[in-house]
C-alpha cells in the first residue's frame, strides 16, 4: 500500500468506526484485531495486509478500494456485481451497447447508478444506457 493510500486507509478508518459508534477496543473483537493494531492503522504507523482489508470491507460495508482512497463510493463490491451483472444480462442482445457499457463501468461517478438497477426492468436499464450513450456523444 502507498503512503497516499495508507493515509487515505487510516483516515476512512476511523471515520467508519467513529460513523458506527464503536471504540477501538470495541471494533478489535468485532474484526479480531488488536485495538492497538487499530490504533496504529488509524495514526498511519502500520497498513494493514489483505485480509486485514477485507475484514474491515466487510464489517463496514463498504469495497476495499473504498477503504484505499481508489474510489469515493462507498458501496460494497457485491452490490456493484450484482448492478453490473443486471446491466449486462439487460443489454447482453446489443454488442455496442454491451461495448459501451464496459467503458462506462470505469467511471466511478456512475457506480451509485448501477446499485440502482436491482428494480428496474431490462428494457428501463437498456433506456438509461442508451440515453448515457447519447449524452456523450453530444459532448
Amino acid at each position: 500500500m502507498s503512503k497516499v493510500e495508507n493515509n487515505i486507509f487510516s483516515k476512512r478508518l476511523k471515520k467508519l468506526r467513529k460513523e458506527q459508534n464503536l471504540s477501538q477496543k470495541e471494533l478489535g473483537k468485532i474484526t479480531g484485531i488488536t485495538n492497538s493494531t487499530i490504533s496504529s492503522y488509524e495514526n498511519g504507523q502500520r497498513s494493514p495486509g489483505k485480509n486485514k482489508l477485507k475484514k474491515f470491507a466487510e464489517t463496514f460495508d463498504v469495497s476495499v478500494d473504498y477503504l484505499i482512497g481508489l474510489t469515493d463510493i462507498k458501496a460494497n463490491a457485491s452490490d456493484l456485481t450484482e448492478g453490473h451483472d443486471r446491466i449486462e444480462k439487460a443489454i447482453s442482445n446489443h454488442p455496442k451497447l454491451v461495448e459501451y457499457f464496459e467503458e462506462l463501468r470505469k467511471r466511478d461517478s456512475l457506480q451509485k447508478l448501477f446499485e440502482q438497477t436491482k428494480n428496474l426492468s431490462d428494457n428501463e436499464i437498456e433506456k438509461i444506457i442508451r440515453v448515457i450513450k447519447a449524452i456523450d456523444e453530444t459532448e
